[in-house]
C-alpha cells in the first residue's frame, strides 16, 4: 500500500515526496485503478483558458473530463 491508500498519511502542505515515497506509489497494487488528475491553476490573464482550449481542440484523438469551479470572493460587509 501507498502512502495515497492510507488515510490522513498526505501531509497536506504540499511537501515534496521522497524518493521512498514516489517507489512506494510506483510499485502501488492499487495505481491501475487510479485516474491522472491535472489540476490547473494561475492568476487572473495567465493564460488558463488559452491551454485548455489547447489542450481539448488537439489532434491527438484522446478524450477528457474538464471539471470547472469558479470561486467568487466577495469582500464581508
Amino acid at each position: 500500500m501507498c502512502i495515497f491508500c492510507e488515510d490522513g498519511s498526505v501531509d497536506p502542505s504540499g511537501g515534496r515526496l521522497t524518493d521512498e515515497e514516489i517507489a512506494a506509489v510506483e510499485k502501488c497494487p492499487d495505481l491501475g485503478s487510479r485516474m491522472p488528475t491535472t489540476i490547473i491553476t494561475g492568476f487572473l490573464g495567465s493564460g488558463k483558458t488559452t491551454f485548455l482550449n489547447h489542450i481539448l481542440r488537439g489532434g491527438h484523438g484522446k478524450r477528457f473530463c474538464v471539471v470547472q469551479n469558479e470561486v467568487k470572493i466577495t469582500p464581508e460587509r
